[in-house]
C-alpha cells in the first residue's frame, strides 16, 4: 500500500513540476512583447532615425541602379533592332546572289508549309 501511495505520491510531485514549467513559459511569453519604457525609447529613436537615413540612401542608389539598368536594358532592345534588321540585309543579298535554294531552305520552306496549313 506504501508503495502505491508513493508512486502516486511521485506522479502528483511530477505534473505539478510540468504545471509550474507551462506557468512560467506563459508568463515569460507575456512580458517577452513588452513595450520598453519610454526614457529608453528617446536614446533607440536616434538610432532608428540614423539608420532610417541610411535606409532612405540605400533605397536612392537602388532606385538609381534601377534605371540604369533599364537604360541599359533599352539601348540592347535598341542594338537587336539593328542587329536583326543587319541580319535580314544580309539574307536578302544571300538570296539575291544565290536563287537556288539550298536542301536547309528547302526543308524551311516546307515546314513552314506544314504549319501554316493546320
Amino acid at each position: 500500500m506504501q508503495r502505491i501511495l508513493s508512486a502516486l505520491k511521485q506522479v502528483r510531485l511530477g505534473l505539478i513540476a510540468i504545471a509550474c514549467a507551462f506557468t512560467f513559459i506563459s508568463v515569460s511569453g507575456a512580458f517577452a512583447f513588452a513595450h520598453p519604457s519610454q526614457a529608453a525609447t528617446g536614446l533607440d529613436s536616434r538610432l532608428v532615425k540614423e539608420e532610417y537615413k541610411i535606409d532612405n540612401n540605400k533605397r536612392d542608389n537602388q532606385l538609381e541602379s534601377r534605371e540604369q539598368s533599364y537604360e541599359k536594358m533599352l539601348k540592347e532592345a535598341k542594338d537587336i533592332h539593328t542587329e536583326e534588321k543587319a541580319y535580314e540585309e544580309n539574307l536578302s543579298e544571300y538570296r539575291e546572289e544565290n536563287p537556288t535554294p539550298g536542301l536547309a531552305e528547302k526543308a524551311q520552306d516546307l515546314i513552314e508549309k506544314l504549319t501554316d496549313t493546320e
